[in-house]
This record gives C-alpha cells, structure tokens and sequence, in this order.
C-alpha cells in the first residue's frame, strides 16, 4: 500500500513538471524520497523473493505469483534507471502503465487476505 501510494504521488509530480514546466526544489527533493520510498520497499520484497527463491529450491519457479514478482521489481527498477537516463518519454509512460498495473494486482493479492476484502478481491 505505501509503495502505490508513493508512485502515484511521484506519477503525479513526474506529470506536473512536463506540463507546467519548472517546478520548486523543495517538489523534486519530495520526489526523491518518494522514489526512495518505493525503492525501500522493493527491495525489501526482493529480499523476500530471493530467501523463498532459496528456501524452494527449483519449485519456486513452478508458482507464477512468483514470475509476477518478479517482474513488478525488474519493471520498477527499468523504469528508475530509465527516467534519470532520460530515455524517450513513451517507453516511461509504458513502463508506468506496466507498474500501476502490477501494483493493482499485487494490491489484490494482498487485499485477498483481509475477510472484508477477499470476496472483492477474488471477484477482481
């Protein structure tokens, strides 16, 4: 839930500056730790997926929740190095849309849980 909420608060700003033009510092500085924000907490599921990588042995590959997780980082990760790089604009609003995308579908995954959520989210 902090990650979503981070990216879409730095898919907002990203938004902002290419229209408006110049923004204030104190608006990229924010950007920057949100950025870091989501970075954190990525990596925190990497270090999940890699010690159940680990613990599973070759059966890991056999779950595709976990291809899925492991694409939702790769694509993260691309679209970062990919924005300070200053690639073309329309290969970052791909991957944006790839990210939001997966972001609503691990939210969902997550969501099943919770006995108020897991009736919608399963309907989802």
């Amino acid at each position: 839930m902090i990650f979503v909420i981070c990216f879409l608060v730095d898919l907002y700003i990203t938004q902002c500056d290419k229209r408006y033009g110049d923004l204030p510092n104190f608006v990229h500085i924010l950007q920057l730790i949100l950025k870091i924000i989501c970075l954190a907490t990525l990596l925190k599921f990497f270090a999940y997926e890699v010690k159940l990588a680990i613990k599973q042995g070759k059966y890991y590959f056999k779950d595709y929740w976990n291809y899925f997780d492991i694409l939702f980082i790769v694509t993260f990760f691309t679209n970062v190095i990919g924005g300070y790089l200053d690639l073309y604009d329309i290969i970052i609003t791909y991957l944006d849309v790839c990210i939001l995308l997966l972001a609503f579908i691990k939210l969902n995954f997550f969501l099943r849980i919770f006995e108020g959520f897991s009736y919608l989210a399963s309907m989802m």
